[in-house]
């Protein structure tokens, strides 16, 4: 069996999820990024009232496997990132490229300010529907893995750089795997658990994103996200919001801002009615955000269809 030196166990505090291999085509979504410095300078001290669950679930529910129902949820349980509602482990890998490397010192305070808040969020927003959220998770990076690192540059705009789809193939490399699915399933054997959820942090500004299924194509692809220290121009991160919004695509969750011009309509919608939604806004203090029950519905927290969503203007 293969061994990576290092592997360093941290405790977190999870949202539960459940992982398995499907065929689906892979494609990055927009990055969670503050949409007005408004929005990221002046978040709300308490949330306006919405008809959206505060601190109960739905007591009612629809059959999950209603094909109306799954129809208004098509990016959830499509490939190896299922519902959050079974154990897994988070695996963070804290990657150096061509221009930026992580310090011991640098990861130790990243993940106190930002990852362990995302998973903070995660967990009470997941209390708020009845799942229980603490899980583990691991850390690999260059300080105690001697040689892991992307061979190359990953552009901090996959937009303009193209999205690095082969981080996790590179990353397997350095490290004496195969490829990306020979790491992967290492880290099932290695963490008892087939619930592998992978994280590559750059220490750089950059857009982040995610790279998770989109259809069912017959192809068998790797999901995961990459996540960028900070976002370009803008003097504070609002990193734990993003963390925390990536993490949500993975398992089905889209966006709401309307990145593409896809949905304008429910870009209006969304503000008017779950303004402080993380699928939504991203504000520097996560705390500040909502999960609402359009996005708990996309992840599979609950099976009861939000009325947002019975809005024609929903998928305008």
């Amino acid at each position: 069996m293969k061994k990576l030196l290092g592997l360093l166990l941290i405790l977190a505090a999870v949202a539960v999820v459940v992982w398995s291999v499907q065929e689906a085509n892979p494609a990055p979504t927009e990055p969670s990024v503050p949409q007005t410095t408004t929005e990221a300078t002046q978040p709300p001290t308490t949330n306006p009232p919405t008809t959206e669950p505060t601190t109960q679930p739905p007591t009612e529910t629809v059959p999950p496997t209603d094909p109306q129902v799954e129809a208004l949820r098509p990016f959830r349980n499509l490939g190896v990132c299922r519902g959050l509602d079974e154990a897994h482990t988070f695996v963070l890998f804290f990657l150096d490229d061509r221009s930026s490397n992580w310090s011991g010192e640098e990861i130790a305070a990243f993940n106190g300010l930002y990852f362990y808040p995302a998973m903070n969020f995660l967990q009470t927003q997941g209390e708020n529907w009845g799942m229980e959220v603490n899980q583990d998770s691991f850390t690999y990076s260059s300080d105690v893995n001697e040689g892991m690192a992307y061979a190359g540059e990953v552009s901090p705009d996959f937009q303009e750089g193209g999205a690095a789809t082969d981080i996790p193939d590179k990353t397997a490399k350095s490290l004496g795997f195969d490829d990306g699915w020979d790491m992967y399933r290492y880290l099932q054997e290695y963490t008892g658990t087939d619930q592998v959820a992978m994280l590559f942090f750059l220490n750089k500004p950059g857009r982040s994103y995610t790279i998770r299924d989109q259809n069912n194509d017959g192809q068998e692809e790797l999901e995961f996200s990459v996540i960028f220290a900070s976002y370009p121009g803008f003097a504070t991160s609002a990193t734990s919001a993003t963390i925390a919004h990536e993490l949500l695509h993975l398992f089905g969750a889209e966006d709401y801002y309307d990145p593409y011009g896809d949905f304008p309509q429910r870009k209006i919608l969304a503000e008017s009615q779950i303004p402080d939604d993380i699928m939504l806004v991203t504000y520097y203090n996560v705390k500040d955000n909502t999960l609402s029950q359009a996005t708990a519905f996309t992840i599979g927290w609950t099976d009861e269809v939000p009325e947002i969503m019975e809005n024609p203007d929903w998928n305008r």
